[in-house]
């Protein structure tokens, strides 16, 4: 059994976890229909979440040849796993029939939804950028950050319905830009790493991985 392989019994359950107990809540929300309403919100923070969450799965893989089993990295997964966990666990009402109208609890919790993916991602980031920082010239790392980092930032303060409304359709798209590959990679994306083989694999198409 490899370092990666290891490691990944445990962060791939914890993941794991917290992708069923989003589906599942999704789930029961649309059952529920008849009773809530499900408004736009509260789903796309679920998509969101989602998408979020399987891009980071796929950053994992890419930078499978980085990570070696120590505490740090332990802890540093706990972390991660457990934000995600909090953040999907916060998306939809934890009993059903108080909130009539999904929209009203979006703006409850929405907070502390998008504080979990943050503290989810930032531990990524700051791996990456301690292995190279980018250069002031590389426009596609500041394009690429600032499409996923200034919308959830926004979305912290923001009460507008129709400004969270862009603001997570704007999110949703950057998976439709990374899945088409629609826009090219950032230098410092396809340089992060501390070997060549890692390199290229940080090019995997996902949000979560070095753009």
């Amino acid at each position: 059994m490899s370092e990666f392989e290891f490691f990944f019994t445990l962060f791939g359950l914890l993941l794991g976890l917290t992708l069923a107990e989003i589906a599942l809540k999704f789930t029961d929300a649309i059952a529920a229909r008849d009773s809530v309403k499900l408004g736009v919100l509260t789903p796309m923070l679920a998509i969101f979440v989602l998408l979020d969450l399987a891009s980071y799965w796929m950053w994992t893989w890419s930078v499978r040849e980085l990570i070696h089993i120590d505490w740090p990295t332990m802890f540093a997964a706990l972390v991660v796993a457990l934000a995600y966990f909090f953040a999907a666990a916060s998306v939809f009402p934890r009993r059903e029939g108080v909130w009539p109208a999904l929209d009203d609890y979006y703006f409850k919790q929405k907070r502390l939804v998008v504080t979990g993916v943050v503290l989810a991602n930032l531990p990524g980031l700051l791996l990456q950028l301690s292995i190279l920082l980018p250069g002031w010239n590389d426009l596609w790392f500041f394009v690429w950050q600032g499409m996923y980092w200034t919308p959830l930032l926004l979305l912290l303060f923001i009460r507008s319905r129709r400004a969270n409304i862009l603001l997570l359709a704007f999110l949703l798209l950057q998976y439709l830009l990374v899945a088409t590959n629609a826009l090219p990679n950032s230098q410092w994306g396809n340089s992060v790493g501390l070997n060549g083989e890692a390199a290229r694999a940080a090019s995997t198409k996902a949000v979560g991985a070095p753009r």
